[in-house]
């Protein structure tokens, strides 16, 4: 049963463990997918958005749209849904940075990446 058939889901941070593995359970479930997540860095030598939608695309012939941003910056989540003419059915909220350190050896400027990313991305 396809519980997801036709469905419209929005994935942020598509490109990691956590949204890729989800985004390949709903594609294999029918799901329309939009897929967001930061532009790779300079440097990076593939381009793991686009491997994945081309993968999902491959595998389970599903329509995958790719859009680039960050949820941290409320000008490109509005640009993102201001580009949705169908809006979406669902959102699955996986963008997530990590600073593998402790608190009290975490700089003022990772701190505030990770609250704008898991507090102010999720608002």
């Amino acid at each position: 049963m396809a519980h997801f058939q036709n469905r419209t889901i929005l994935i942020t941070g598509a490109a990691g463990g956590i949204g890729a593995a989800l985004a390949d359970a709903l594609a294999s479930d029918g799901a329309n997918l939009v897929l967001f997540d930061l532009p790779e860095s300079p440097g990076e030598e593939e381009d793991r958005l686009a491997l994945l939608a081309a993968d999902l695309r491959s595998r389970h012939d599903a329509n995958v749209q790719v859009y680039r941003g960050s949820v941290a910056a409320s000008e490109d989540v509005t640009a993102l849904f201001a580009s949705l003419e169908d809006g979406v059915d669902g959102v699955i909220n996986a963008a997530g940075n990590l600073r593998d350190r402790s608190i009290l050896r975490m700089s003022e400027e990772d701190w505030s990446s990770i609250l704008a990313t898991h507090l102010t991305g999720t608002f």
